[in-house]
């Protein structure tokens, strides 16, 4: 996947932390004017409580683009392998400097689940013109959940 220069994705992957920078991958260092914008999964994924199961996703922008939508899923996969989506929650507002949340819940049923948060939007190019960028997305790693887990929350 490539992003637009400057755009980074922040993603808690187990107990370790990926940035990737699209500025920095190219050996280019992203300008002022570009967006800096950021998300992470938090809790390495899901969490189970009395509630279901759920996932919290945490985004911010240190220089605005002018357009962004971000979204957080939580997916399960059904017995054909595909991921369905039992939450999902957006904001199609810039989003802010200092850190903001988006979490989805579902009823906790055993099997193979993951968050997915997605990102689009527009920046202002140094020519003035408005570009989209590519989508960036980041999935947390899959948990398994037993019935076990459920029962036991």
């Amino acid at each position: 996947m490539r992003w637009p220069s400057g755009v980074c994705v922040l993603a808690t992957l187990s107990a370790a932390a990926l940035t990737a920078c699209a500025g920095e991958i190219g050996g280019e260092k992203g300008r002022a004017s570009d967006p800096q914008c950021f998300m992470e999964i938090l809790h390495e994924g899901m969490s189970i409580s009395s509630a279901g199961i759920g996932a919290t996703l945490k985004y911010w922008c240190e220089v605005p683009p002018v357009r962004h939508r971000i979204s957080v899923r939580i997916q399960l996969r059904d017995t054909n392998g595909r991921w369905v989506t039992m939450d999902e929650r957006g904001d199609r507002a810039v989003p802010p400097t200092t850190p903001k949340t988006l979490t989805v819940t579902a009823p906790c049923f055993p099997g193979l689940w993951r968050a997915r948060g997605t990102a689009v939007g527009a920046t202002r190019g140094t020519d003035g013109k408005v570009k989209e960028f590519e989508p960036a997305q980041k999935d947390s790693p899959e948990r398994l959940v037993s019935a076990n887990d459920c029962e036991r929350h």
